[in-house]
């Protein structure tokens, strides 16, 4: 067997632009003032927006690499970010919140969502899978991080849902940029279902659905906070100041931990990174559950944030290395939906115990307890299906 044709940098710098851009999805607590502020929304329905974005997202990972070729790869990042930068100006125009959650939420989650996979595929076609997918997932919480820095900024400024803009302008010139090296492209893009010789273990029965809870209960706690985390910060007193400090380091922490995977999954095994991951996630909710100082639940917050995000960058190098390239896009997406049921329930859940307890406590213990259940089945993982 051989491997799959090399894709080249201009591919995948292309195609990392754009899922930066689709990033900006991570940075929604940023615009959490907007849906209060301009629509008279609760934390509750703040909180939903952020859900009913994550669900739209796991549907589109799922349904698009079933998509025909020329929907797919590079080409499939850019006819899906130009779709996201309309849906981000309807966004910004309408005078509602049902058709603020249906434009931001549904259709930049739609797109978003198709974005990542498309981007992910790209990246497990390169040379050095290992490296360049987690870097690709990184690229999409650098949106976030930065996305969000900017729509505070913007916000506190009173741009309100006009804030989208430097999102919107970005996206379509990265979507250009991507147009025309897909079009001067000589190779044709890179087929999934070519063989690929990176994996020889043959994958066990329940690997999967321990793949599947792991990626759920690893993705739950960090979401039921990172979703909104803004409020969370505001809520025990915080400056104006710490708060932009809290939501930008954050990403910044989600970032570094996704960046962080390639190097530690030299040294040591995927599941060994994705335990380390889930560990310092619980390290930081512990840190958030047992202090109100303002300090320390901004520091524990980014170190959830950096525990989250090495879990988000290591199970796509796990099922690589597991699945190889053939089958990393369809089983990937099949494996998304855990994402996509923890995004659901974790923001939402977490706005619901606020508006009935009054603070975020009860939330982050829940928080804590499916960072801990992940650790049990990615132990399960490593001890049972890949001994």
């Amino acid at each position: 067997m051989t491997e799959p044709p090399f894709v080249g940098p201009a591919k995948l710098i292309s195609a990392a632009l754009i899922c930066f851009c689709a990033g900006g999805l991570y940075g929604w607590s940023a615009l959490i003032p907007v849906v209060e502020n301009k629509f008279n929304g609760s934390t509750e329905q703040s909180g939903l927006v952020f859900s009913i974005a994550i669900v739209a997202f796991s549907i589109a990972v799922i349904v698009s690499p079933r998509f025909p070729p020329n929907f797919n790869g590079l080409r499939g990042c850019v006819l899906f970010g130009l779709c996201g930068a309309m849906c981000l100006v309807v966004a910004m125009m309408v005078p509602t919140y049902w058709l603020f959650l249906i434009a931001f939420g549904l259709g930049f989650g739609v797109c978003s969502g198709a974005i990542y996979i498309n981007a992910l595929a790209t990246a497990a076609q390169a040379s050095r899978p290992a490296v360049i997918t987690p870097l690709m997932v990184a690229s999409f919480g650098m949106g976030g991080a930065v996305y969000g820095l900017v729509w505070r900024s913007l916000v506190t400024q009173g741009w309100s849902a006009h804030a989208l803009l430097p999102l919107v302008i970005s996206l379509v010139v990265a979507c250009l940029a991507g147009y025309i090296v897909d079009r001067r492209s000589i190779r044709l893009l890179v087929s999934l279902k070519e063989v690929s010789s990176n994996s020889t273990q043959v994958a066990k029965p329940g690997l999967f659905m321990l793949l599947w809870f792991s990626f759920a209960l690893g993705s739950a706690g960090g979401l039921m906070v990172l979703g909104l985390a803004g409020k969370i910060v505001d809520s025990i007193g915080a400056t104006a100041t710490l708060t932009s400090i809290a939501i930008a380091g954050a990403a910044i922490g989600n970032t570094i931990g996704r960046l962080s995977v390639s190097g530690f999954n030299y040294a040591i095994q995927p599941v060994n990174t994705a335990l380390l991951a889930v560990s310092v996630a619980a390290i930081g909710l512990i840190i958030m559950a047992t202090t109100a100082l303002p300090l320390l639940v901004v520091a524990g917050l980014i170190t959830v944030a950096a525990g989250y995000g090495a879990v988000a960058s290591t199970i796509p190098a796990l099922v690589v290395s597991i699945y190889g390239k053939e089958k990393f896009a369809r089983v990937f997406s099949y494996l998304f939906s855990a994402w996509g049921v923890a995004g659901l329930v974790a923001p939402w859940l977490a706005g619901v115990i606020h508006d009935r307890t009054g603070d975020f406590q009860m939330a982050t213990l829940v928080a804590l307890l499916a960072t801990i259940g992940a650790v049990a089945t990615l132990l399960s993982l490593k001890l049972i299906a890949l001994k």
